[in-house]
């Protein structure tokens, strides 16, 4: 009962909040506007992917369904990797507009951001190809068909698998923390000095990434665990 609250008040505040991301002029002008639209973009995906899995709870088993099977599974690993990516890359933004305001302009311009989050879509979307290969449905003993890793692949599988927790869970996890240490380190030597403006943008991202990791934590410890 919890899981489509959950799905459908997330979808819900991810299109109110890209919808004034992306109508405001003054929310527009910021880079970090470029990256936190694509989070809601990103997170809406995942949501649906439950919402397939939820479905079969009524009966609607689409999830182990032979084509459906594959792309849900590939959908929830690109979500994923675009969801958390895409934290670390407004993470970064801040760090070099607080450490670094002459070079920002520069370096974080809404047209890199823009070509940053196309780059890690392809990325994602080519690096697990894979899953659409090696995962479909079948009849597992007692359960019925059911959607997992074929057999054969089960070793390729925990590799792969291996990877992705490394590039999803302990890297991104691992630079988020460091710079934010490193933002709330800069923010309290130059408190004076700092725009206020870029200052208060700077903290309410902080909270984001901050959150995004904690909240991770549970899913990426157990993860790591197994």
């Amino acid at each position: 009962f919890a899981l489509p609250v959950l799905i459908f008040s997330g979808l819900l505040g991810n299109s109110i909040s890209f919808a004034v991301l992306t109508r405001s002029r003054s929310l527009k002008q910021l880079t970090s506007t470029v990256y936190l639209a694509f989070l809601n973009v990103v997170d809406s995906l995942f949501l649906l992917v439950l919402l397939t899995g939820w479905l079969g709870w009524l009966g609607l088993s689409l999830f182990h369904l032979s084509g459906s099977c594959q792309i849900t599974i590939y959908l929830s690993y690109v979500s994923s990797f675009l969801s958390t990516w895409g934290v670390v890359s407004f993470t970064v933004e801040r760090f070099i507009a607080i450490h670094y305001p002459l070079k920002h302009r520069a370096l974080c311009s809404r047209a890199r951001a823009i070509r940053t989050v196309l780059a890690l879509s392809a990325a994602a979307l080519a690096f697990y190809a894979y899953n659409l290969c090696i995962n479909g449905v079948v009849d597992v003993p007692e359960y019925g068909k059911m959607c997992v890793t074929y057999p054969e692949y089960d070793s390729v599988a925990r590799v792969l698998t291996g990877i992705d927790t490394v590039i999803t869970v302990a890297l991104p996890s691992i630079l988020i923390v460091v710079f934010n240490i490193a933002i709330v380190l800069k923010i309290r030597k130059s408190a004076q000095s700092q725009d206020a403006a870029c200052s208060r943008t700077t903290v309410w991202l902080l909270v984001v990434s901050s959150v995004f990791v904690g909240l991770n934590l549970p899913s990426h410890s157990l993860r790591l665990h197994l």
